[in-house]
């Protein structure tokens, strides 16, 4: 409890989010800046996925891209995750085609294959138009999604992935047990039932 409450809360700014789980109203929102080539953030997301915080009726989890390579991301001074830029992007193309979230899933179980081939292998699993998909792997649009993403996180202060900001309190890394991030969402719920509480960060 110590340990989380210390956390700094952030403003996470105001933009609209394009990936977008749970509730309309929530209590509390959990935003991820992630890197799909990053076996960190695949802990991660295989973590929020065992603890069903997406289930919950009181919280929305926004998802924004941070890829560790320095192509789409000038924060980063070097290319540690050479596919991360083109996976974000198809990620948002498929996101484009209303297919963000399965697509997400695969990319996470298949960290060590997302080359270009395999990035339009998935699309055809998920049943995209591959055209349009092919397209828009080099369109503008898709590429100027993530560097939105970056700079909304180089502005929050992220450095690294994952980074989760809960109701504007950053956790870098993530936790180490599924049960953490339930732990965190609840101590969340407490403080804002409390009569002091005061508004926090919204993304």
């Amino acid at each position: 409890y110590a340990f989380y409450v210390s956390q700094p809360v952030t403003d996470v700014g105001a933009g609209e989010a394009r990936h977008v789980e749970g509730a309309a109203k929530p209590v509390v929102t959990i935003v991820e800046y992630s890197d799909f080539e990053c076996p960190y953030c695949g802990r991660a997301f295989a973590d929020l996925q065992r603890a069903q915080i997406a289930s919950e009726p009181d919280i929305r989890i926004v998802f924004r891209n941070f890829p560790l390579n320095s192509d789409c991301n000038p924060q980063i001074r070097s290319q540690p995750h050479a596919h991360a830029c083109q996976a974000a992007v198809a990620a948002e193309c498929a996101g484009a085609q209303g297919k963000f979230p399965g697509f997400r899933a695969i990319l996470f179980q298949h960290q060590d294959a997302l080359d270009t081939p395999s990035l339009v292998g998935y699309a055809a699993r998920l049943g995209l138009d591959q055209t349009e998909f092919e397209r828009c792997l080099t369109s503008p649009a898709a590429a100027a999604a993530v560097a939105e993403d970056v700079a909304a996180g180089a502005a929050a202060g992220v450095t690294s992935t994952p980074t989760f900001f809960i109701n504007g309190r950053r956790i870098a890394g993530g936790f180490q047990r599924p049960e953490h991030y339930r732990y965190a969402i609840a101590i969340e719920r407490d403080l804002l039932s409390r009569p002091s509480a005061s508004p926090t960060a919204k993304p």
